[in-house]
């Protein structure tokens, strides 16, 4: 993780109201095999924010919407949700989701490229020339990333996808209804094994609402859904 430390941000905002301003200040402790933890971070984040505002209540869509913060809901199948704010931008573009209880993810593109407190957490990915898979231009056609899993000494691990052909659906996320590509990634394993992610694209600007992904293999699928868009804007990266 000390390269996104020393990387110049070209974004910074301070995520939770006792003044989280830095990366650096925040530890990576997602717990166990959840993104979440018991108490909630997706009503906490919103009440840490807007004290008061919550009254024992679900969050609502006009709360997400008032917020002044993108913002992702993120969960593993089977587990409490997690309500996570943007922090950072780095000079990649890769986005630092941060939730009240200063759990992390680490998004490049619809990518999850980070993850931390998994049994084996995704240390880095690393794309074919540094470029990110366009998934509408990707439709029919194979790529290649390689990843590393620290704890687990695999460094190097060969990962080639291919996308398959987007089907159109209905998607509805806290409320608002987006009619997108649903675009299946088969990605197989150095071993001969084979996973599928699922991304939800917008098919005019290329933009994913949602995905379900495997970021480290043989572990929990991970759901993540765009609350509200980086910059505000539907064609803004996620």
């Amino acid at each position: 993780m000390n390269d996104i430390h020393e990387q110049c941000l070209v974004g910074r905002r301070s995520v939770l109201r006792h003044g989280v301003t830095t990366l650096a200040a925040l530890p990576f402790a997602l717990t166990g095999c959840q993104v979440v933890s018991i108490k909630s971070p997706f009503w906490a984040t919103v009440a840490s924010i807007m004290p008061g505002s919550m009254d024992g209540s679900p969050v609502t869509r006009a709360q997400i919407d008032a917020l002044p913060y993108a913002s992702v809901m993120a969960w593993f199948e089977n587990t409490p949700k997690a309500f996570m704010v943007l922090g950072e931008v780095t000079a990649n573009g890769s986005l630092v989701w941060v939730s009240s209880n200063r759990q992390i993810l680490v998004t490049r593109g619809p990518f999850v490229v980070r993850t931390a407190g998994l049994p084996e957490d995704l240390t880095e990915v690393r794309f074919t020339d540094d470029r990110i898979p366009d998934l509408l231009a990707a439709q029919g056609t194979q790529s290649r990333r390689r990843i590393d899993i620290q704890k687990a000494q695999r460094f190097d691990m060969v990962l080639n996808s291919f996308y398959g052909r987007g089907r159109p659906v209905e998607l509805t996320i806290m409320g608002q209804s987006h009619a997108v590509l649903a675009i299946d990634e088969t990605v197989q394993l150095p071993d001969g094994k084979k996973i599928t992610n699922t991304y939800w694209v917008d098919p005019e600007t290329g933009f994913c609402w949602k995905s379900l992904q495997n970021p480290v293999p043989g572990q929990p699928a991970l759901n993540l859904e765009i609350l509200k868009p980086f910059a505000g804007g539907p064609a803004s990266p996620a």
